[in-house]
């Protein structure tokens, strides 16, 4: 045996760094991309955003009325000197947009505590705890944080942590910042003078409701039952989440990528979001420019090197909304009942059927859907919701999501004091052509979070008080 070396001929993919980006290109979402392309335009000299020179249509409008001519030549007194005025080295372009810069920030619920911790005490004891208590809070307006781990954290007593925790269960909104529902219903009640022993017993057991039912609880907390569903209603206007009017609404919602409607033959056809990203071009004309003048074999290099760089991002932006097109317009070829018919109609589908259609790997399909969403007449999806498993249902398979849209549809529409079983709905589900198994419902319910029919129609006889 002896070491010697061979020629040997052949082709292999190289994972180059341009490769690599361009795969997470595919798989990033479109605010992602579009973080991504600021971040280059910023970097490469030769990455150009397009700017919009359309006018807008009030613009349009205002400008193309022969009556308000003489009115942009007129000139008003400004009665509310106070609003809108800056310093004179803008222009009045700038002085023009004083509506939106006056528009005040949503406030969120942890800024509206804080700022009435900060009014109520300057103490930097009470403050530190104060900051951390609120920090705590979830979106409902509860704490369910562990006190006595809070302390700790703190290296603080936990009489110290319950002084400050009853501060801020005083501020607005009424019922904040409570550890538990029955602690908010107390200090709601108890701000409108109502909280009564009877009440207070209530509370205490109120959690095993479900469990107990409404005469259990009456036992328990040792009233009549008509005491109790008195209590019942009282307890119906008072409000479950006291934050959540503070929760922050936002403006950015999920980019859509793609739009789908039908054409002027009646088919359905895929619409690239083209507002979604900015446009960008390479600017070559700066490239030669530059290249003209005497520049340094290293500057010379890294012009080429940017030019590159820039002519391979515009390139595999749009190789990417190609490959995105190209996959939802399988997509909508396969799922056509669904776009037709809704949620019902969903037919089962994996990676590897659309990735055998388009000559592709199944990871390249699996990157094309990720955190990508369309628009439908149904609503708006994310892609990765096509993609569901078959149930074998006779002659035709079914899929998963269209039997769990089925079982809403049915509980939906049945008697709420006279609630369908799961064996109920097996036998609904059959009438239509759907044969599945109890336990099949029983794992479709807990999917879609429905209780059984039980605590549902437990639910319903509280709602009857």
């Amino acid at each position: 045996m002896r070491q010697m070396q061979h020629l040997k001929q052949g082709q292999n993919l190289a994972l180059t760094p341009k490769l690599q980006q361009s795969i997470q290109m595919l798989q990033m979402s479109t605010l992602d991309l579009v973080d991504l392309i600021q971040v280059q335009v910023l970097e490469n000299p030769f990455l150009q955003i397009e700017e919009t020179s359309e006018v807008p249509e009030w613009q349009q409008n205002y400008n193309e009325d022969p009556h308000l001519g003489d009115l942009q030549s007129e000139t008003y007194s400004n009665f509310w000197t106070d609003v809108g005025t800056k310093s004179s080295q803008y222009s009045f372009e700038d002085q023009s947009n004083w509506i939106e810069e006056t528009v005040m920030a949503p406030l969120s619920l942890k800024s509206h505590l804080l700022q009435q911790l900060e009014t109520k005490t300057k103490d930097p004891h009470t403050l530190l705890i104060g900051y951390y208590l609120v920090d705590l809070v979830d979106d409902d307006g509860l704490i369910r944080a562990n006190l006595d781990q809070v302390a700790l954290d703190l290296n603080i007593k936990i009489l110290d942590v319950l002084a400050v925790l009853t501060l801020l269960q005083s501020f607005d909104p009424v019922g904040v910042c409570a550890r538990t529902l029955e602690e908010s219903f107390a200090i709601q009640l108890s701000d409108q003078n109502v909280l009564s022993d009877s009440l207070n017993r209530i509370l205490q057991h109120l959690s095993k409701l479900p469990t107990k039912g409404i005469q259990g609880v009456a036992k328990l907390a040792d009233i009549s039952l008509e005491e109790f569903k008195k209590a019942l209603q009282l307890f119906r206007t008072l409000n479950p989440r006291p934050g959540e009017s503070f929760q922050s609404v936002s403006f950015t919602k999920n980019t859509i990528d793609i739009f789908i409607i039908k054409d002027s033959m009646g088919e359905w056809v895929c619409e690239l979001n083209e507002e979604s990203l900015p446009k960008v071009y390479v600017d070559s004309d700066l490239y030669h420019e530059l290249k003209l003048r005497r520049l340094k074999a290293g500057d010379a290099a890294y012009l080429s090197s940017q030019l590159s760089a820039a002519n391979w991002l515009v390139k595999a932006v749009h190789q990417r909304s190609n490959t995105i097109l190209k996959v939802c317009q399988a997509l909508v070829t396969h799922q056509a009942s669904f776009f037709e018919k809704g949620p019902s109609a969903l037919k089962p589908m994996a990676l590897k059927d659309l990735a055998l259609e388009l000559g592709v790997h199944e990871s390249t399909v699996s990157r094309a859907i990720n955190a990508k969403y369309l628009q439908t007449i149904w609503g708006v999806f994310e892609l990765k919701y096509f993609f569901c498993a078959a149930v074998r249902n006779g002659v035709e398979d079914q899929s998963n999501r269209s039997i769990q849209a089925a079982i809403k549809v049915l509980i939906e529409r049945e008697d709420k004091l006279n609630p369908l079983s799961d064996d109920q709905l097996v036998s609904s589900l059959q009438n239509k052509g759907i044969i599945v198994a109890r336990r099949t419902i029983a794992k479709y319910r807990d999917a879609l979070k429905i209780p059984s029919s039980f605590e549902r129609k437990k639910q319903a006889q509280l709602m009857t008080f």
